[in-house]
């Protein structure tokens, strides 16, 4: 018998914040085809590579190796790439921000040896994440990141579930506001799950509208282990591995807060 989604069990808890990343990424374009990308998707690597974007050919190949970062920068960069028909080859790994919008939007996809396509979660992960609790909206997510992920799925004719089930997958714990060191830091979001990353079946992932994926592909959380321990070097990755999207189990609606209430 099989079941619908593989895991490894794992709780972490994620930050996120309005705070600058530090330039962690690399840009280079071999040819008027191509761009290759490495690192942090932030809104310094994405206003860069933007502009590599706009200046290259229509349907060329954007060649990434990156853990995701910024939602906003992620959603400019996958608009570009709409826009000039780019297709992308994952060497590595393509992770969080990366798989869903990069990947996402890109024409053609193509996937390394060893090579994973890891889905995280999302602005409306962290919208479900903040209406299953007492909190207030998070002002840093707004309504227009909302209204252009919608818009970015609706353009590739792929399923906005991939958005939608990522805290039943990722099986979301808790949420909270950490509150800044001083007056000038930013108030972070908390949420914790309890896996890291997750990805779906080939034949799940065709029923989502992403499809004629070219190259590697796992075929079970065996294989997806394997792949990450070896183009990321982590085996303290929890993962999550989905053959039937429609069979996730839903959460409770209610999510307890990260923190105790005596920390308060």
């Amino acid at each position: 018998m099989k079941f619908p989604v593989y895991l490894v069990p794992f709780v972490f808890l994620l930050s996120c914040s309005n705070s600058a990343d530090q330039k962690r990424y690399e840009i280079s374009v071999p040819d008027k085809d191509t761009i290759r990308f490495k690192g942090k998707i932030n809104p310094e690597s994405a206003t860069e590579l933007i502009e590599k974007i706009r200046s290259a050919n229509s349907g060329g190949t954007l060649i990434v190796t990156s853990g995701g970062g910024s939602g906003a920068s992620g959603l400019r960069i996958a608009k570009a790439m709409q826009k000039k028909k780019f297709n992308i080859r994952v060497v590595g790994h393509c992770a969080s921000g990366c798989a869903s919008y990069l990947f996402v939007a890109a024409n053609r996809k193509f996937v390394e040896p060893d090579s994973v396509v890891l889905f995280h979660t999302s602005t409306h992960g962290d919208e479900d994440a903040i209406s299953r609790s007492d909190l207030t909206s998070y002002d840093s997510f707004t309504q227009s990141n909302l209204e252009n992920e919608i818009s970015l799925y609706k353009a590739a004719n792929v399923s906005i579930q991939i958005l939608t089930k990522a805290d039943e997958i990722l099986v979301l714990q808790c949420v909270d506001y950490k509150q800044p060191r001083s007056e000038k830091s930013p108030e972070k979001l908390v949420i914790g799950w309890a896996f890291h990353f997750w990805t779906v079946s080939r034949e799940q992932l065709d029923r989502l509208g992403i499809k004629d994926v070219q190259g590697y592909w796992p075929k079970n959380l065996k294989e997806l282990q394997r792949a990450v321990k070896k183009s990321i070097g982590r085996k303290d990755y929890s993962m999550a591995f989905v053959n039937n999207i429609d069979l996730v189990i839903p959460l409770d609606q209610k999510i307890p807060r990260c923190y105790p209430s005596k920390d308060r």
